[in-house]
């Protein structure tokens, strides 16, 4: 097929009515884009068509021939004529529905009272109590009844409705499944399977029914599932709700983007008519997500609903917002500018952060600037050197086009889980996944090629690829013109193949194999600094890393995307504001370079820190004086001298930008109580306190406006149109290979445990225990050991082992297998049903912030039995 011929567009006759439709569009798809409906129950325009429930039947004409075809599978032809609404299809659909609904409970669902009657209500025909539309937690966002509606199927159906008397799952993490109600449309199987690629659910068979279920056992603990959420959010009925606010009616909905890592999807934020956030929803429009969530997205949403601060207190009192500025001003009038430091939220909007950056850096000549990040500085830096930029490039969903992804040192499918589904949808098209980490993660279980070395032997292997690629002469023609590569070239001579692959225990094969891979079409780069501690060692990892990205051709590539793994939810967004004491903006260090001191007054706005930045930080500890910008109720009774509360996203709104540079606009639908305000506000009132005339914004989108005129690359960006649809940055780069000091060696002589987790653990024997209500899993530990430890201790295969690790004070006991080429390493591999549980129960309800992280540990004993 031509180019013009994909871009040609079918005429088709609808209803009498002659429509156009793009290339390859089902019957329904060309409907629907001119405001046709056509009933359907199966049918999701996120999910391939699958034409199971044939509610969406038409009439088709082809050549004079005509037939039913079901819309969601039929494409268009043209000149086809398409009628779905004459009577003889109307009855056909009537009577599909009269055979679903005999496994719905349907004496709501039929009865003309269905608008008038609410949960108290006595029933005219007798309907029980738990098979009612009105105690149904779907009631009014129900598609069966609204499908039901469309069909306008009759009073009474001629036949019965037989209910499954299926227990109810209400064991499981964060969700509730009702198969009562299901309507085996099989949404929910598809999503897990054709999106996610999870396969956590599938269709089974009870007493010649067809039913969905778990995929393995009868939890979803160990089946499997990763609880994003897309099951719930594909399911037509009732039978898949979140648990919390189950029950609840959706008053208020906003188009909101997640805060909680820096993937950005756009959500559907529901809350009800006491102003509580009820429920997230993926947004099918969303860009970067393309309506999915994760976890942390869907379920860890709760802390914005607990009794908040409203207002202004100063030691444990509460004081007015006009005594809290003036005491505020005074603080700061009375401290030395380099005695101060600013620690941001990474929550914060980009007009939060660019004002903040205005007043504290430009104004007040208060230099030390950080967010409560994780200190990723060595990321942005190298970016820098090597693209001119710290802000990587590509957009998210291109991933699972790519021919090639190379992950190092990251563990997306729990941090970044948007970046990690996209993967897997490409491993599982047939496209190479190279995973370089010592861990066992979710995604080494879809890898092609599993690298399993010490973080410190990365920046080794890495070069020795490119030394093949060099000597093979497939380097990219055009990095020929990229500064430094004479002196990378002369840094590579050193690293044979073959030595290095003795030295890291890799085979040299391998090695090669890598190589070819990598020069064997588009490779998307995603990379995390996991694992390595020293600056010394991330710049050696780092370097070597980007440079490959450059020989390998990719760097100039449409197909390939650079993605550094960060955690911080606005954190490519203050590097863009400046809000940083080592860069003035993206592309640029800062001259002024500041380390960690001591300071005397710290301000901290605490919105999306993980807890422990805050409580373990001693600049803050240390400090004299304290103030704290937040809503929650906890850090009343603190250590602080000076609370202002602030928003969180259930209020806020603003601009975020995302690892993929994209710049999107989220809103709220629940006004702030009380002194409540967003943080820009707080700085603009702020600088009038301190007599800062060039402060002086009404509204936010004057910010925006001041912050398009002076930060790069925004002046062409329209605010109001932000709002409608999000935008891709797309800064020049200036690529450049980075010179690099390879030649220090740090040894390791401590005993390493690398935990790992992923979702399902087919080998191992995993026990499903009912605690109360609710599932818990007890899983036979495996310990993988080197064989140098093996000797080392006397243990052979198979024996009970107890590790000891004297730095957070735990035992782990469990049964020895052999681990292959890692040395002096011991590894194990946790579910990641197990952390499920564990947030579920957690008392913090931002408990997003609080996920527990795949480090390694030093091992002190390992004592036999």
């Amino acid at each position: 097929m031509t180019t013009t011929d994909k871009n040609k567009l079918t005429t088709l006759n609808l209803n009498g009515t002659y429509i156009n439709a793009k290339p390859g569009q089902t019957i329904i798809q060309a409907a629907m884009d001119h405001g046709v409906y056509i009933p359907y129950l199966c049918y999701h325009p996120g999910l391939d068509p699958y034409g199971a429930c044939r509610m969406c039947v038409v009439e088709t004409e082809v050549n004079g021939r005509k037939s039913i075809q079901a819309s969601c599978t039929t494409p268009v032809t043209d000149g086809m004529i398409v009628t779905s609404t004459q009577d003889d299809i109307k009855d056909l659909r009537q009577g599909i529905m009269d055979l679903l609904i005999t496994e719905h409970p349907h004496g709501c669902l039929t009865c003309h009272r269905i608008e008038l009657c609410g949960p108290q209500d006595v029933c005219q025909r007798h309907v029980s109590v738990t098979d009612r539309c009105t105690t149904c937690p779907k009631n009014e966002r129900c598609e069966l009844k609204d499908t039901i509606r469309s069909t306008e199927l009759d009073m009474r159906t001629p036949l019965t409705y037989n209910r499954r008397n299926l227990p109810i799952h209400s064991d499981d993490p964060f969700y509730d499944r009702d198969y009562n109600l299901c309507i085996v449309c099989v949404r929910c199987v598809r999503v897990c399977d054709e999106v996610r690629v999870d396969n956590a659910l599938t269709l089974k068979q009870r007493s010649g029914i067809a039913i969905v279920g778990t995929a393995s056992g009868n939890s979803l603990l160990e089946s499997g599932c990763e609880f994003c959420g897309a099951c719930i959010d594909m399911c037509p009925t009732g039978a898949l709700v979140e648990r919390d606010y189950k029950w609840e009616k959706m008053e208020k909905k906003a188009t909101t983007v997640c805060s909680n890592c820096p993937v950005g999807c756009q959500l559907i934020s529901e809350s009800n008519k006491f102003n509580k956030v009820i429920r997230l929803i993926g947004d099918l429009a969303g860009e970067a997500n393309q309506g999915q969530t994760c976890m942390r997205g869907k379920f860890a949403y709760d802390y914005v609903n607990e009794k908040k601060l409203n207002s202004v207190y100063k030691n444990n009192e509460k004081i007015s917002y006009e005594e809290g500025l003036k005491e505020l001003s005074s603080l700061i009038k009375k401290f030395d500018r380099k005695s101060i430091e600013i620690f941001g939220s990474p929550r914060s909007t980009n007009e939060d952060l660019y004002l903040s950056k205005v007043l504290f850096k430009d104004n007040l000549g208060i230099e030390n600037l950080s967010l409560l990040a994780d200190n990723d500085r060595e990321i942005f830096e190298s970016l820098i050197s090597a693209t001119g930029n710290s802000t990587g490039k590509g957009n998210l969903p291109i991933l699972k086009n790519t021919d090639n992804i190379l992950l190092t040192l990251g563990n997306p499918s729990e941090m970044q889980n948007i970046v990690a589904m996209y993967a897997k949808q490409a491993a599982r098209s047939g496209k190479k996944l190279i995973v370089i980490d010592p861990r066992e993660t979710e995604m080494t279980r879809y890898s092609s090629n599993w690298i399993r070395i010490q973080p410190e032997d990365i920046f080794k292997l890495i070069n020795a690829i490119s030394k093949i690629i060099i000597d093979q002469a497939k380097e990219a023609p055009e990095t020929v013109n990229y500064p430094n590569l004479d002196l990378s070239i002369a840094e590579f001579s050193s690293y044979d193949a073959l030595k290095i692959a003795k030295e890291i225990g890799v085979e040299e094969q391998e090695i090669k194999d890598l190589a070819n891979i990598l020069i064997s079409g588009d490779t998307s780069f995603i990379f995390g600094t996991d694992l390595l501690d020293s600056k010394i060692e991330k710049n050696k990892y780092l370097s070597s890393l980007l440079n490959l990205y450059h020989l390998t051709g990719n760097t100039n590539s449409e197909k390939s995307s650079l993605i550094p793994l960060i955690n911080g939810a606005n954190q490519i967004g203050a590097m863009y504001m400046g809000f940083d004491k080592n860069l003035d903006g993206i592309d640029r260090l800062s001259k002024n370079k500041i380390e960690n001191n001591n300071p005397e007054f710290c301000l901290i706005f605490e919105d999306g820190a993980n807890p422990n930045m805050i409580e373990d930080n001693d600049a803050i500890n240390n400090a004299k004086i304290k103030v704290l910008f937040t809503n929650k109720n906890k850090y009343k009774d603190k250590d602080f001298d000076l609370i202002f509360p602030v928003t969180d996203f259930s209020t806020r709104s603003g601009t975020y930008i995302n690892i993929e540079n994209r710049i999107q606009y989220t809103d709220s639908s629940i006004a702030p109580k009380g002194d409540t305000k967003e943080v820009w506000q707080i700085i603009n009132d702020l600088s009038r306190e301190l007599k800062i005339d060039e402060i002086n914004f009404k509204s936010k989108k004057e910010v925006f406006g001041s912050l398009a005129k002076n930060i790069k690359g925004f002046s062409l960006i329209d605010y109001d149109n932000l709002k409608k649809e999000s935008l891709i940055i797309n800064n020049d780069i200036d690529p450049a290979f980075i010179n690099q000091d390879y030649s220090s060696d740090e040894s390791i002589s401590d005993i390493r445990l690398y935990e790992g987790r992923v979702l399902i653990k087919d080998s191992e024997n995993i026990e499903v225990i009912n605690n109360e209500g609710m599932n818990e899993v007890n899983i036979n530990t495996k310990i993988e050991m080197s064989d140098d430890i093996l000797e080392k201790f006397g243990i052979k295969e198979g024996a009970l082992v107890t590790l000891i690790s004297e730095s957070d004070r735990r035992e782990i006991k469990g049964e020895v297998t052999i681990l292959d080429n890692l040395r002096n390493s011991i590894s194990i591999t946790n579910l990641f049903g197990e952390m499920a549980i564990e947030m579920q129960n957690s008392n913090d309800k931002d408990w997003s912030m609080r996920i527990p992280k795949l480090n390694y540990k030093i091992i002190d004993n390992i004592k036999k039995g």
